[in-house]
């Protein structure tokens, strides 16, 4: 198991405490967040990552264990939580990190996926649908972020038709059953 580690971060700023919380995510997915929510960034009940982030809020412990310099984290100040005890409940344990990082990644999925199929609809071809999703959610546009979005994209087409070809297959065979019922109902 890698060791990971979240570190809580109080700012005091005049007439306010912000409460912060580091997530471990891949830095392609932190560029996307910054992009999409502005910095700082904010989770709050209002916006996409607040009820990503909330339910996995946990009391910190005593002693709270440092960051892993060899991975990437994304700072999220916690706001407009009322009634939540955010003042309490303000640390993601080891556990929910991957929790969270996952909930995360199949968000930016989600997006990534309607945003290339739109712009593909619209008679762009696959590369200039990723580099303009790059380009427009400040994601590193390079060979590596490339190939990986690609795959993910392909991997999704895939499993759209897969899951197509299963429904039209499923539907096919209640056809012939329901056609075979009625056809006995009608008999007897």
């Amino acid at each position: 198991m890698q060791h990971t580690a979240v570190c809580l971060l109080l700012k005091q700023t005049p007439n306010t405490m912000n409460i912060t919380v580091d997530i471990r995510i891949k830095p392609y997915l932190q560029e996307f967040y910054e992009c999409m929510l502005g910095m700082p960034i904010q989770a709050s009940k209002k916006n996409l990552i607040g009820p990503i982030i909330y339910p996995h809020l946990e009391t910190p412990p005593k002693k709270l264990p440092e960051k892993n310099p060899k991975y990437n984290y994304m700072t999220v100040e916690l706001v407009d939580f009322e009634n939540k005890r955010i003042e309490y409940k303000n640390y993601i344990s080891e556990f929910n990190q991957p929790n969270i990082a996952s909930l995360l990644h199949n968000l930016f999925k989600e997006i990534f996926f309607k945003f290339v199929d739109a712009r593909m609809e619209a008679g762009f071809n696959k590369k200039t649908s990723i580099f303009q999703f790059c380009e427009r959610y400040n994601v590193s546009y390079n060979q590596v972020n490339y190939e990986n979005l690609k795959k993910k994209h392909d991997r999704y087409v895939k499993e759209l038709k897969k899951n197509k070809k299963s429904l039209q297959k499923n539907h096919q065979v209640l056809s012939r059953s329901l056609s075979q019922k009625l056809t006995l109902a009608i008999i007897l």
